[in-house]
């Protein structure tokens, strides 16, 4: 009769859901010695379990913070997979490409010295081409080295120096500015001519010099020199340096 009293109970309190996880019950008789050992190995094992995945999680943490930066990059990679405001990007039309490409350029040129030379060029991307215009003031009459230096590095303002030698890219020889030819720096852009009053008119269009890519003359420098370019080596014996500017990038609402 008690037995059956027993089973009674425990079967009604496990109708209830008061019965807690973990806990063993016997419906053999067994005595309350009987199921405390299973409880309490059944606790043991819980908090050893939980005892190694605390201790997991801090070598993981102690293994970043040491610099491990697989561990780093493998994280950060599924924590943005993961992600709901992941945002695949668009892919880019041909023309908002070129609408994010420099199109226009510009060079202030200032005296060398006290040469008063000085003049404004404009570079312009017309296809493959690139549109060079411009006017130089304050020059002997005749022809001057023009090209593209290095460096858009304008501290030596009394020789013009710290723009460095031509801008060359491939390593090519000093050569002609003349159709495609390549065989040249990507900076010669051979002579300009300035007539009787010291005004040099330049208009030329140029397919080795570019606004973009690996011959982008952007934050390059332009520099005159007092002496017709000869085409001889290195850089063509064009004497002094009487003007230079830095290339940048021009504002398109200015003409």
């Amino acid at each position: 009769m008690i037995r059956l009293q027993c089973l009674f109970m425990l079967m009604s309190l496990a109708l209830l859901g008061c019965t807690q996880p973990g806990a063993e019950v016997s419906l053999t008789g067994s005595t309350d010695q009987e199921v405390a050992p299973a409880a309490t190995s059944s606790t043991t094992d819980a908090t050893l379990t939980e005892n190694a995945a605390r201790k997991s999680t801090i070598q993981h943490a102690q293994d970043i913070v040491e610099g491990n930066a697989t561990d780093v990059a493998e994280r950060d990679q599924a924590i943005e997979l993961q992600s709901p405001r992941v945002v695949q990007k668009p892919v880019m039309t041909h023309a908002e490409e070129d609408a994010h490409q420099v199109m226009h350029a510009v060079c202030v040129l200032q005296p060398v010295g006290n040469s008063k030379v000085s003049g404004t060029i404009r570079f312009d991307r017309q296809g493959e081409q690139l549109h060079v215009t411009g006017t130089v003031k304050g020059l002997s009459p005749g022809k001057h080295g023009f090209h593209v230096h290095e460096f858009g590095d304008l501290r030596d303002i009394e020789t013009g120096k710290s723009a460095g030698g031509h801008f060359n890219p491939t390593g090519a020889p000093h050569g002609h500015q003349k159709g495609d030819n390549k065989e040249r720096h990507a900076g010669d852009f051979g002579n300009i001519e300035a007539g009787a009053d010291g005004v040099a008119k330049i208009d030329f269009s140029d397919s080795v010099a570019s606004i973009q890519g690996d011959h982008s003359i952007i934050g390059h420098g332009i520099v005159v020199h007092a002496d017709e370019d000869k085409f001889t080596q290195p850089s063509g014996d064009a004497g002094p340096r009487v003007a230079f500017g830095v290339i940048g990038v021009a504002n398109p609402e200015e003409k």
